[in-house]
């Protein structure tokens, strides 16, 4: 039933009268392409056009008397029957809408009268006219098959015989029609019970019996899941049906055979003009139509993997805790922010598939840990997040129950794994606005705690909010450093001091810092291999030296044997196109594969020991001599060191620079050295500083060594020069 006139033909409205003010007011129909308006300067002229045009509303703001009022609009009923009549004047005629009502009128206004007023009464206006409209279409229907039925008696009466076939073909038609529809149809009484049912709607309440009578007289009421909420729901469909003419909304019901459906119920008076009759309905099974729905809300808002919360709806829940605490609530909640430790280990070494395993049982170990008043979700990859509803040391006591949840190992394809997590706690402050805020500091205290050891928990301060400012700032920085080119090389020589020759030149990056400052490695080379840009600066190392060294073989006939040092960072040499890069490079820059050596250090060899192997032996295969850098300061185990097919030892400077002092640093540099000898490597020994610490290398085995001592970082125009004097040995130190 469209009782919108915007959807089909304008809204046709008649105003009598003349002052400038309704005219105005009407201005912003004529404006309006679902409205055609119609004026009349007094009520004859008005009654012309009603009889000659069709008109929904008559508005009107000419003085009329109380006492004529009704004879007045009987006229315009008479004239123009079903029209809304809307009485604009500056003072209310009566007391209720009633009284209007009962006066004829559709409604009354008192000016001024406000464009979006007026538009709201004259729409009212042609809703309630084209109901009218339709009852009196109904009526009348009703009316004339009350007269075919009786002329069908009538007939009956003279010639039963004859008209027998075509009565009984209109009751089939009749029932097929019933049968045919897919909707329940039903007719209610006032009291909500059935008095009639269609077979559709005896399908879906009853279908173990084919005989709708057995609905008749059920109350509506027993069918609902819920009983105790029917009162509540007719009393909000008699409210909806009182305004609208019409109720649509979804209800649980239960058959009778006790199994539970959602239907849509849509229900209207069956006399639209009475408000104590009976009722119409019809009603529709969408199951399936809510289960879509709820797959939907269900893709929408969680997490397909573990069937946690996502981001978005934890991003939606926190903002609604951040509100609450701002709009007076008590502000008693944390975050806290999860990251599994060493996760991408689990990826590497049992497979993606084996990481997925692992993540739903992280998600049903962290479910364990969640109270009723907690959420937990999933952030994304092995970033979980739980909001408490508690600060301090209930706070913390959540946090020890989720570490120690972690203690217990997963089994995972047949073995058992243990999987640490690191967690940073952000308690609600005041000043927090969004969830952004409380998110991005959970994080910072996140990455806190993996720094003081993984495995533990780290609450948020200032101080940690100050350091990601700080590292985002670097961030930033180093990324303009690699479009602006403001990276460059030094170049320190590596000798062989017994045999009084060059050996080659260890690369060292610089970073000529904008503000007039030339930064080394150890300002900021830690933070590269934090946020990955250790990829793109290695890459620039790698190349430019590799070029540099080829161009100085090339300019210089003796320096054939020349060894380029590049140190490689574990997130570079453990990227999966570090092997091509060097392959390209060398190829790039004609650099025989024996002029480079990669220095490593022992954190590589240990974290992932199959993979690392792999790359070993492209390596190995490739030609690139590897050295073990900083040799000492880790936790290697020595059988690594026989595993992997290395070609040298780098003693870190530490046991190097107070051997000229320190008995005990001289016998731990020498007992080093013999490992490298025992195992058939070379030795190479950093931080000579002084001619003192060379006096005490005596008598020590090593190969190569570098040093102040010998020479400083020089830049390629320096290094070049010097050069040509290191390999006539004409400058040897």
């Amino acid at each position: 039933m469209a009782i919108d006139k915007g959807m089909t033909d304008p809204i046709r409205i008649l105003a009598v009268g003349g002052e400038s003010e309704i005219r105005s007011t009407l201005t912003v129909f004529m404006e309006d392409a679902d409205f055609s308006v119609h004026q009349a300067e007094t009520f004859t002229e008005a009654r012309r056009l009603l009889e000659n045009f069709t008109m929904d509303v008559l508005i009107t703001d000419a003085p009329v008397d109380p006492a004529t009022l009704s004879g007045f609009v009987e006229v315009v009923n008479h004239v123009a029957p079903g029209i809304q009549v809307v009485l604009i004047g500056d003072a209310p005629l009566f007391s209720s809408w009633r009284e209007c009502a009962r006066a004829g009128l559709f409604d009354e206004l008192v000016k001024p009268v406000s464009d979006g007023v007026l538009k709201r009464v004259v729409r009212g206006a042609v809703r309630l006219k084209e109901i009218e409209d339709l009852n009196r279409r109904l009526q009348q229907e009703n009316y004339n098959y009350q007269q075919h039925l009786e002329e069908l008696v009538e007939k009956r009466t003279r010639a039963l015989s004859r008209n027998r076939d075509r009565l009984e073909k209109s009751q089939m038609r009749y029932q097929a029609v019933m049968r045919s529809t897919p909707h329940g149809l039903c007719m209610l009484t006032p009291d909500w019970r059935f008095e009639f049912a269609n077979h559709a709607l005896n399908n879906l309440i009853n279908p173990a019996s084919n005989i709708t009578q057995e609905l008749i007289g059920v109350s509506l009421a027993s069918l609902f899941a819920d009983e105790s909420s029917f009162d509540s729901y007719t009393r909000a469909v008699v409210h909806q049906i009182r305004r609208q003419g019409i109720d649509v909304r979804d209800a649980q019901l239960r058959r009778l055979d006790g199994t539970r459906f959602w239907c849509e119920i849509s229900i209207v008076r069956h006399d639209p003009g009475s408000t104590a009759g009976g009722f119409v309905a019809t009603l529709t099974d969408i199951t399936e139509k809510r289960r879509s729905r709820e797959q939907l809300l269900q893709q929408a808002f969680y997490d397909p993997l573990t069937n946690l919360p996502n981001r978005k709806l934890l991003l939606d829940k926190l903002q609604e805790s951040i509100a609450d605490a701002r709009n007076g609530g008590d502000g008693m909640f944390a975050v806290l922010f999860l990251d599994l430790d060493r996760f991408k280990n689990i990826n590497d070494s049992l497979g993606h598939l084996a990481g997925d395993e692992l993540l739903q049982k992280v998600a049903l170990r962290l479910v364990e840990c969640q109270r009723d008043t907690d959420t937990v979700a999933r952030l994304g990859g092995d970033e979980f997040v739980f909001i408490v509803a508690a600060t301090g040391e209930e706070m913390m006591g959540t946090a020890q129950r989720i570490l120690d949840c972690f203690a217990r190992p997963f089994r995972l394809r047949g073995q058992e794994v243990f999987m640490n997590v690191s967690i940073g706690a952000a308690p609600y402050a005041p000043e927090y606005e969004s969830h952004v805020d409380m998110l991005r500091d959970a994080d910072a205290a996140m990455y806190n705690a993996k720094a003081s050891g993984r495995g533990c928990i780290s609450v948020f301060d200032g101080r940690m909010h100050e350091k990601a400012t700080q590292a985002l700032r670097l961030e930033t920085e180093l990324r303009n450093a690699l479009l602006r080119n403001e990276f460059s090389l030094e170049y320190q020589p590596i000798l062989s001091p017994g045999e009084k020759h060059f050996v080659g030149f260890e690369a060292l990056i610089r970073w000529n810092h904008p503000e007039g400052e030339t930064m080394a490695p150890m300002d900021f080379i830690a933070a590269a291999e934090e946020n990955g840009l250790i990829i793109p600066i290695g890459s620039f190392v790698l190349e430019t030296a590799c070029r540099q060294a080829a161009e100085w073989q090339t300019a210089h006939p003796n320096a054939e044997t020349l060894r380029m040092a590049v140190n490689v960072s574990p997130r570079q040499f453990c990227h999966p196109d570090f092997v091509p890069m060097v392959r390209r490079i060398l190829r790039e820059t004609n650099l025989k594969p024996s002029s480079l050596v990669l220095e490593i250090v022992e954190s590589v060899i240990t974290e992932g020991p199959e993979m690392v192997r792999l790359v070993f032996a492209e390596l190995r295969e490739l030609g690139v001599e590897l050295y073990l850098d900083d040799f000492g300061m880790g936790y290697s185990s020595l059988s690594y060191l026989q595993k992997f097919p290395l070609d040298a030892l780098k003693i870190d400077r530490s046991f190097v620079t107070r051997i000229d002092s320190e008995v005990s640093d001289r016998n731990l540099l020498s007992a080093i050295a013999g490992v490298g000898r025992a195992l058939n490597l070379r030795v190479v020994v950093e931080g000579i500083e002084s001619e003192s610490i060379l006096t005490a290398m005596k008598g020590i085995p090593y190969d190569f060594a570098q040093g102040f001592f010998f020479y400083r970082p020089l830049p390629a125009d320096e290094a070049n020069t010097l050069l040509s004097s290191l390999l006539t040995g004409s400058q040897f130190p």
